[in-house]
């Protein structure tokens, strides 16, 4: 259930399709089920099994409704962590990273329902920096359990002790450097989990909402794609959907500049990075070159009207990595 667009492939974005759920999708009754679910994390982890998941990784919302009073933030986290705590399993863990605005009120709310194992600091940037007149780049991190017996590192801790008896050297601090929040994520997943534990983050749309809003809309790009052709997408396929997506912001990116809207170029830029971290490394215009002086000696076209023969083999060798516009100028240039 933790998803972590960064690392996402074409073969992961293909899984997740289907997966993309609402509300209504979640009734877990055998057994549970990996997914995007857009909901309210409450209304989320209200519907999971209790000791079902066994660890969870979460950024919670600093204010998740503007105007809500003090009052009703505290009762809020309280029912939130109480919900995590019945759906982790006996030996399951929660990692919740925090500023440092609240980090003393979420130390108090997990000592209530769990047992405080350490207090991770790691130095990242944070994005809201106006609050303060120095730059915010610390985040704690509460690393609690349901019980003194859990995994860690790897190993089982029982009652407390890890049962392997670990070198000095080998035990790991909790001042972390340089870290981006991906990074965070891959250190607390490999201390605190086994391969096919359920792991769950139920505030994944906090931790960057223009990734999160981009990556919901590409899935529903190729969900809409696949209803049309009747199947489900091969990777081939999301790689078309993909590419269109990213011609798409191109042309917004030049309409924008022209109008002079240097707002909105800037969302299309980064919306077209992140479509084209997905993307195969593009062919250089050398390469495509060879691609095509290769294709054209084995087709043995010689003039212009081979040009039919030349260009769907150049696309079918090369695709997802080859600009049809470079291929095509190249194609003409070689057979005029």
């Amino acid at each position: 259930m933790l998803v972590n667009k960064d690392i996402l492939t074409v073969k992961d974005l293909n899984k997740y399709l289907p997966a993309l759920k609402t509300e209504i999708d979640i009734h877990f009754h055998e057994k549970l089920k990996e997914g995007l679910f857009k909901v309210d994390a409450l209304v989320g982890l209200k519907k999971i099994p209790s000791e079902s998941i066994d660890l969870i990784v979460t950024e919670p919302a600093l204010d998740p409704n503007s105007g809500m009073s003090y009052s009703s933030y505290i009762n809020w986290i309280e029912e939130w962590v109480s919900e995590c705590k019945r759906v982790l399993t006996a030996s399951g863990s929660i990692y919740i990273i925090c500023p440092w605005e609240s980090s003393s009120l979420y130390h108090s709310v997990l000592g209530k329902n769990f047992i405080i194992q350490s207090r991770i600091t790691a130095e990242r940037q944070i994005e809201n920096t106006e609050l303060s007149q120095w730059k915010n780049k610390i985040s704690d991190i509460w690393f609690a359990t349901k019980t003194n017996d859990y995994i860690f590192n790897q190993n089982y801790i029982v009652n407390g002790k890890n049962i392997n008896n670990p070198k000095p050297e080998e035990i790991k601090d909790n001042l972390w450097f340089h870290l981006d929040y991906e990074e965070i994520v891959h250190r607390i997943v490999k201390a605190s989990s086994f391969k096919l534990n359920w792991i769950l983050d139920p505030f994944l749309k906090n931790k960057n909402k223009e990734k999160a809003g981009a990556l919901r809309l590409l899935i529903s790009k190729c969900k809409n794609k696949a209803i049309e052709v009747g199947h489900e997408l091969s990777d081939s396929e999301v790689i078309k959907v993909l590419q269109t997506a990213a011609k798409q912001h191109k042309e917004s990116i030049r309409m924008y500049k022209e109008g002079n809207r240097n707002d909105l170029v800037e969302a299309e830029m980064n919306e077209l990075q992140f479509v084209e971290s997905y993307l195969p490394s593009m062919m250089s215009e050398e390469e495509v070159r060879s691609l095509v002086e290769n294709i054209i000696s084995e087709v043995g076209a010689s003039q212009m009207s081979d040009f039919g023969k030349v260009m769907p083999q150049v696309m079918k060798k090369g695709a997802g990595k080859v600009d049809g516009n470079v291929a095509q100028s190249i194609v003409k240039e070689l057979l005029s």
